[in-house]
């Protein structure tokens, strides 16, 4: 009788497993690389990124602002603004940065429109000048970070930037305002002057000048422009 029973069991197990056989199981698909999930959105942009200021090309001097801690605003923003380039094109942007060491001028005024005029040449759809500040009286307690405009076209881009900015960095929201610098008089595309913080404030001075708050902007500010390119896409 055992025997019977653990026969029928056995036949039964093995009809049961032929039969699965011939059903059809379907293929886990494959995981597209995270890359190849969504087009780049900054695909078919170009993007002017410009260090402000920078070695004087007659003197080797430095033009911005020098930090309470002895460092030059210079070569803290060049550094950011290589950060930058290199993540907005890796989200498709073809970027391009105005200067190196040296002022591309000399400066002040031929170094500004050398600038613009960069932007114009490459045919760009955005500029973004990247700065840091100093208090003009020499007070140690201001502190934050200010993105301006001027055209009624760089707004959006201003809010974008300075939003992810302060979110980014956890620098104090000192918001956007409408001056009329010269790189962001009326060129035809959306221009910005990011103020990432304050050299004459000594703890703020220190922070600013390490390179991980230099990758912290430099990230911000390629989310803050993502978060523009992505409500104004390019027409093709």
């Amino acid at each position: 009788m055992r025997g019977r029973v653990r026969s029928g069991v056995t036949a039964a197990c093995l009809l049961l497993a032929v039969a699965g056989c011939g059903q059809a199981h379907p293929k886990p698909r494959p995981t597209p690389p995270a890359a190849a999930q969504r087009a780049p959105v900054l695909r078919g942009f170009v993007i002017v990124v410009d260090p402000g200021h920078g070695r004087d090309p007659r003197t080797g001097r430095y033009t911005g602002a020098t930090g309470v801690n002895g460092v030059a605003e210079d070569a803290n923003v060049l550094d950011i603004a290589v950060r930058l380039a290199h993540l907005l094109r890796a989200d498709g942007a073809t970027v391009v940065v105005t200067r190196g060491t040296y002022d591309p001028g000399p400066p002040p005024i031929r170094g500004l429109m050398a600038r613009v005029r960069t932007a114009a040449r490459v045919h760009a759809n955005l500029f973004i000048s990247i700065h840091q500040n100093d208090d003009p009286r020499g007070r140690p307690s201001t502190h934050g970070a200010a993105t301006y405009y001027f055209t009624p076209a760089s707004r959006a881009l201003a809010l974008d930037v300075q939003r992810a900015l302060v979110a980014g960095t956890g620098l104090q929201d000192d918001g956007i305002h409408r001056r009329a610098f010269f790189v962001l008089l009326p060129w035809s595309r959306p221009s910005v002057l990011v103020e990432g913080g304050y050299l004459s404030n000594p703890q703020e001075a220190r922070r600013i000048s390490t390179a991980r708050f230099h990758q912290e902007e430099a990230a911000a500010l390629a989310r803050g422009i993502v978060a523009y390119a992505r409500s104004r896409p390019l027409r093709p």
